[in-house]
């Protein structure tokens, strides 16, 4: 996971964010296929590109 974050403000408020890489999270075959069935009813080919790109990697980095 990374550890660097960004701030910019909104409505005169400094928000800080993280990165979040939806692969550190999918973590048994169960929620990778939870994550795939959800990116195919979205009907959005680079949405589904994206989720076999995360489902990939985090098979990847829990093998």
């Amino acid at each position: 996971m990374r550890d660097h974050a960004s701030g910019k403000k909104v409505d005169g408020i400094r928000v800080v964010t993280l990165p979040w890489d939806p692969a550190d999270h999918l973590t048994s075959d169960e929620e990778r296929l939870f994550y795939l069935e959800a990116a195919i009813e979205e009907g959005d080919p680079a949405l589904l590109e994206a989720a076999l790109r995360d489902i990939e990697r985090s098979r990847l980095t829990c093998s």
